[in-house]
């Protein structure tokens, strides 16, 4: 949540890297203005700004008093994290380390009937921080007492990314040039950095004349799969499990199998595509069939007796890209048989009827890079 009147992440930096006091408290100031927090004001006061940005009722809201949460329970409303307002919560996180000031609270909304419970509004940048440094992070909780479903449907995006807070990728908000990348340093890069490449140095590192460059970039794209770089089905398959929250008994209740799918039969699960991140990937795929190389596979649900049989849960820009390319797309078929409940869990779970539509169909939009 950011107004023109903030100040730019980058000049609070410059300011918390003055040799003066006096800047530092005055970069405190204007970070605490961004986190919409007056420590003089209340848990009450965040619930009234987050209303309003939502255009709700604040009667038909609870809020809980601060309390401390693990930051990794909490799912993402945005698509990445930003490496500038990273560097500024590290610098005010040690500025109030050493004068006894606090970090404010986040601002997260518990949709207690939904599987991405704990939803993060305000505070993605504390939220990874506090957690890549192994810290317990306060935070101020919601809850609609009313309009439910509304307010739910004001989160859409979250339900799109289904991507915890801790898993965002970093990324630079600047366009790219082609001389931001040093190629020199990739031959000797860790694993952390492969998931740190962002969509538009792999257009260029997947269209490099390097083939070690290209290689690197297939890794980068491996390592932020389900799967991972070593394709671990099991593994995967598991975390999916838990990020939706269905039971099993005794482990029982979900079959498993892989196989190629006519891209053309699978229904989505999401609303719409990212132009970028579809770019990206037909980049990643065109490489990927000119050189023989293993394309991930995409984890599809499996519903009998449906007119949508086949629902994508992850891979809806893959599963678009495999098409438009005439190919097949590898898939982990998932049957979650144990489900007997008049309205089957899944569907809860999943919104593919409320979308009903197949992902070839799915609009392309150009998402807007500035993150709240």
């Amino acid at each position: 949540m950011e107004n023109e009147t903030e100040a730019p992440p980058l000049e609070i930096i410059e300011l918390f890297q003055s040799p003066n006091e006096e800047d530092h408290h005055k970069a405190y100031k204007l970070f605490l203005g961004r986190t919409h927090w007056d420590f003089d004001g209340s848990p009450e006061f965040l619930k009234n700004y987050a209303c309003n940005q939502l255009r709700i009722k604040p009667e038909n809201v609870w809020v809980s008093d601060i309390q401390e949460i693990p930051p990794s329970i909490l799912w993402a409303s945005q698509d990445a994290i930003e490496e500038e307002k990273l560097i500024m919560v590290e610098l005010a996180y040690e500025y109030c380390q050493k004068t006894g000031n606090e970090i404010p609270p986040v601002v997260c909304w518990n949709f207690y009937d939904s599987h991405l419970r704990y939803i993060l509004m305000d505070g993605h940048h504390r939220a990874y921080f506090f957690y890549k440094n192994k810290l317990k992070l306060k935070a101020v909780i919601l809850e609609p007492l009313g309009d439910y479903s509304k307010i739910e449907d004001l989160f859409h995006q979250a339900f799109k990314i289904r991507t915890r807070v801790i898993n965002l990728p970093i990324k630079r908000l600047s366009p790219l040039k082609r001389e931001e990348i040093d190629f020199r340093k990739l031959h000797n890069i860790t694993k952390q950095q492969l998931q740190e490449i962002t969509q538009d140095q792999l257009i260029i590192m997947f269209q490099s004349n390097d083939s070690v460059i290209r290689e690197i970039a297939y890794l980068s794209f491996l390592s932020n799969s389900t799967w991972g770089i070593n394709f671990d089905i099991n593994s995967g398959v598991k975390k999916i499990i838990m990020d939706l929250n269905l039971p099993l008994y005794n482990g029982v209740g979900l079959d498993i199998s892989q196989r190629k799918l006519n891209p053309k039969l699978i229904w989505s699960s999401e609303d719409s595509l990212d132009k970028n991140k579809l770019s990206m990937i037909i980049e990643a795929f065109k490489y990927m069939i000119k050189y023989n190389k293993p394309i991930p596979p995409i984890a599809v649900w499996l519903i009998r007796d449906a007119a949508q049989q086949f629902i994508a849960h992850d891979g809806h820009h893959r599963i678009y890209a495999a098409n438009k390319l005439g190919i097949d797309i590898p898939a982990v078929i998932l049957e979650y048989w144990i489900d007997n409940r008049e309205r089957p869990l899944l569907e809860r779970k999943i919104p593919y009827i409320k979308i009903n539509k197949k992902v070839i169909d799915l609009p392309i939009e150009e998402f807007s890079t500035k993150i709240k």
